[in-house]
C-alpha cells in the first residue's frame, strides 16, 4: 500500500512514521525547503539558537512527551525565574498582584453557567474588573488564543477549556524541546526509509489518490493532507474546506550585550507592542518577543519592526536600554506556507471535522482537540492512521 503525505510538520512526519510501522511506502512532500513546518530551530550569525515557532512542552501534552521517550530524550527543564509584569509605567511581580489566582478562578469557574455570548472578548466583558486586571486577564487569554479575543468563537473556546480541567497549575510551558525542536522533526525524518522531498508545489489532489505538482503526477492508495485550510487554498481539492482562519502572531528574537533580566527574571509581561517576552533556551542573552493580534500586525507594517518593538521594551524596562544588539523577526502571518501561527475556531463557527474525500484524509493540528498545539499535530497523526487503517482493511 501506498500513501502520500503533503506537508512535513509534525503531523505529516507522525503520520509517516506511524503508516512505516505499519508497513506502507510513504512518500513525503513538502513546499518549504525544509521540514518542519512551523516548527524550526533558527541561529544568530553569532551561533546563538531560538525557536521560531512551536517552542513549549505543557506537562499534560502527553503525546510529546511519547515521543521524546521514542528517541531517548527528556525534556529540557529550565528555570525562568519569577514572572514580572509592567503595566502603565510600574513593574510588579506576579507575588504582588494580589486578588488574581481568585479572578482566574471565577472566570473559569462561571463557564458552566456562562450566557450565550459571540465571542470571547463578549464573555470577558461581563466580569466587573478593574482595568489592570481586565488587562491581564485579556492579554493571557490573547496570548493563548494568538489574536484580539473579538475572533475567538465563545462556543468552540468552552469546548477547548474542558482539555484543562484535570490540570492543578503548573502545566503550562512546562519544558522546552531538549536541544531544539529542530533536532526531534530530523530525529522523526530520518526514520524513514524515503527521506521526505522538500520544495514539492502540490498544485491538485484528486479523490482517487492523484497527486498533481508543478513537475509530476502519481496516485496513491492514501493521501493525508497537512496544512492549514488557509494554505490549502492554493490547491485544487474535491471539497470545500471549512473557514478556519489563522492566528496573527510573530516573533522577534533580540540578541543583547548581556541577559539584563537576570536575576529579576525574564518572563515579562507588558502593555507595549510585544506582550509576552520570554528568555530564549540555554540562559544564553537572546529574549524573545511574543506579539499577536493588532500589535503584530503593526509591528510587520512599521517601516522598522524592531525599533518599534525595542522603543516599547525600553520604555517599560529601562534596565534594557543601551544593551541591544540585534533582533530577527519572523512573520507568520506573511509566511505564504502558514499564513499564521496556528488555526482559530472563529465566532459563528461549529467546527466539525471533514470526512475522508474518496482516498483524501486529513490531518494536522488544526483537526485536532489539541488544536494550535504540537500536541494536536500528533493527536491527528494518530486519529488520521486509524481512519486509513480502518479504511483499507
Amino acid at each position: 500500500m501506498t500513501a502520500t503525505i503533503v506537508g512535513a510538520g509534525f503531523a505529516g512526519l507522525r503520520s509517516a512514521m506511524l503508516l512505516n510501522r505499519a508497513g506502507w511506502s510513504v512518500r513525503v512532500v513538502e513546499a518549504r525547503s525544509r521540514i518542519g513546518g512551523r516548527a524550526w530551530t533558527e541561529r544568530f550569525g553569532t551561533g546563538e539558537e531560538y525557536e521560531s515557532g512551536a517552542e513549549w512542552i505543557d506537562a499534560d501534552h502527553y503525546r510529546v512527551l511519547r515521543l521524546l521517550e521514542e528517541f531517548g530524550l527528556t525534556p529540557a527543564v529550565e528555570d525562568l525565574g519569577p514572572r514580572r509584569f509592567s503595566y502603565l509605567g510600574e513593574t510588579i511581580g506576579e507575588d504582588e498582584w494580589p486578588g488574581f489566582p481568585t479572578i482566574e478562578d471565577q472566570f473559569f469557574d462561571g463557564l458552566s453557567n456562562a450566557p450565550t455570548v459571540r465571542t470571547l472578548q463578549d464573555y470577558v466583558a461581563k466580569f466587573p474588573l478593574s482595568p489592570r486586571d481586565r488587562w491581564r486577564l485579556t492579554t493571557e487569554l490573547m496570548s493563548d488564543e494568538g489574536d484580539s479575543l473579538d475572533r475567538i468563537g465563545f462556543a468552540e473556546w468552552r469546548k477547548t477549556v474542558a482539555l484543562y480541567e484535570a490540570r492543578e497549575g503548573g502545566e503550562v510551558s512546562a519544558w522546552r524541546f531538549p536541544g531544539g525542536v529542530t533536532r526531534i522533526l530530523e530525529a522523526m525524518a530520518a526514520t524513514l526509509p524515503q527521506p521526505p522531498e522538500t520544495r514539492v508545489t502540490v498544485r491538485r489532489i484528486d479523490a482517487d489518490g492523484t497527486v498533481t505538482t508543478d513537475e509530476d503526477t502519481w496516485q496513491s492508495d492514501a493521501v493525508i493532507v497537512t496544512p492549514p485550510p488557509a494554505v490549502l487554498a492554493s490547491i485544487e481539492l474535491p471539497v470545500a474546506m471549512p473557514a478556519l482562519p489563522m492566528s496573527r502572531t510573530v516573533k522577534l528574537a533580540i540578541r543583547y550585550e548581556r541577559a539584563w533580566w537576570h536575576p529579576a527574571g525574564g518572563r515579562l509581561q507588558t502593555d507595549g507592542p510585544a506582550t509576552q517576552l520570554w528568555p530564549a533556551a540555554g540562559g544564553i542573552p537572546v529574549l524573545i518577543a511574543y506579539l499577536y493580534g493588532d500589535d503584530a500586525e503593526a509591528t510587520v507594517q512599521a517601516e522598522d519592526p524592531g525599533a518599534r518593538v525595542r522603543e516599547g521594551i525600553e520604555s517599560r524596562l529601562p534596565e534594557s536600554r543601551g544593551l541591544w544588539i540585534e533582533a530577527k523577526l519572523i512573520d507568520w502571518i506573511h509566511d505564504p506556507f502558514a499564513l499564521g501561527g496556528f488555526s482559530l475556531r472563529p465566532p459563528d463557527l461549529e467546527f466539525r471535522l471533514l470526512p475522508p474525500a474518496g482516498r483524501i484524509h486529513w490531518a494536522g493540528e488544526w483537526t485536532a482537540d489539541w488544536f494550535g498545539f504540537v500536541e494536536g499535530a500528533l493527536e491527528s497523526a494518530e486519529r488520521v492512521t486509524a481512519e486509513i487503517a480502518a479504511r483499507t482493511a
